[in-house]
């Protein structure tokens, strides 16, 4: 796991903060380093490095900072963004992608839609669990009728979505 280290001068003032890691993660790896004037840039840097797998983001060069623009958008991990991209690389036709998308815009997207998708506090099993069991008690009328819970379609678009992310990170590697 990367870490933010303090550099000091010789007078013991701090000078700039080094994100550390070793490649890959592994503890054979070789150590990695990028240096920051602010802490707080180290900080974002170091998030970054945990999110690339204890690898260089993508896009980032060092000493340079990123240089490919869409690699470094925040909003490509916003979850409305990363749902719509799922459900739009789906092998399916074209009317399932625009029921699945609507039920994401009634249902899940006024929760979740402008959560990070990194985020394991976002998406844990107990936040996703009271979301669903919140969903079970919220009727939706069909007409006159009243048709039951609204979970059914929002349950199955959030929990496609996360396995989704899941697959997609088991692929990209440690």
């Amino acid at each position: 796991m990367a870490s933010v280290v303090r550099r000091k001068n010789r007078r013991g003032e701090i000078t700039s903060f080094q994100v550390k890691w070793r490649d890959g993660g592994s503890a054979t790896g070789d150590w990695q380093t990028e240096r920051f004037d602010d802490e707080d840039s180290a900080k974002v840097f170091k998030g970054a490095v945990d999110e690339a797998g204890q690898n260089w983001p993508p896009g980032w060069v060092k000493g340079k900072g990123f240089i490919d623009e869409a690699s470094a958008d925040e909003l490509r991990f916003r979850f409305d963004r990363f749902a719509r991209e799922s459900i739009e690389n789906r092998t399916a036709s074209k009317r399932y992608k625009q029921q699945r998308i609507r039920a994401l815009e009634m249902y899940v997207f006024p929760t979740f839609g402008l959560c990070d998708v990194r985020s394991a506090e976002h998406f844990s099993k107990a936040t996703i669990g009271a979301w669903v069991n919140k969903m079970m008690e919220t009727k939706v009328r069909r007409g006159s009728k009243i048709a039951g819970d609204a979970a059914g379609p929002a349950r199955g678009a959030v929990v496609g979505a996360e396995r989704g992310r899941d697959r997609r990170a088991a692929a990209a590697g440690p």
